[in-house]
């Protein structure tokens, strides 16, 4: 799922070019993510700008605690990605996920760890929502 969507991102990006476009690149390297915050900066950057801009801010100005807002924010992503119960956990975990996220590891180890934990738990949350109970 990951490779087709980054690819048709790619082919995007370089096509643009062909007209003197510049689009952002929307994938930047997100399986080298250290915590749930740094694969956000990295994974679908352009829906990411969106929800920040139109979702986190507007509440956080309006006094919705930072942890909440992002929550907020993901359950209107996992929404939006489709209205089921289980984007709508998705959502809800990596709200949370984000809202308390950990500083980056400093060991090499530890690094790899964190690594495949992002993975694991990025790869079962969408398989949760894609073809789980509740998809």
């Amino acid at each position: 799922m990951f490779a087709a969507f980054w690819g048709q991102s790619l082919i995007a990006e370089h096509f643009s070019r062909l007209f003197g476009y510049r689009l952002p690149v929307n994938f930047q390297h997100p399986w080298k993510a250290l915590t749930f915050k740094d694969f956000w900066s990295r994974w679908h950057r352009s829906m990411a700008q969106f929800v920040l801009q139109y979702i986190f801010l507007p509440l956080n100005l309006r006094g919705v605690p930072p942890k909440l807002a992002t929550v907020a924010a993901f359950v209107f992503m996992g929404i939006w990605h489709n209205l089921s119960l289980g984007y709508l956990v998705w959502g809800i975990a990596h709200g949370l996920l984000l809202a308390n996220s950990f500083e980056p590891p400093e060991t090499r180890t530890k690094r790899w760890l964190a690594r495949i934990l992002i993975w694991v738990v990025v790869i079962s949350l969408s398989w949760f929502a894609n073809y789980g109970p509740l998809s």
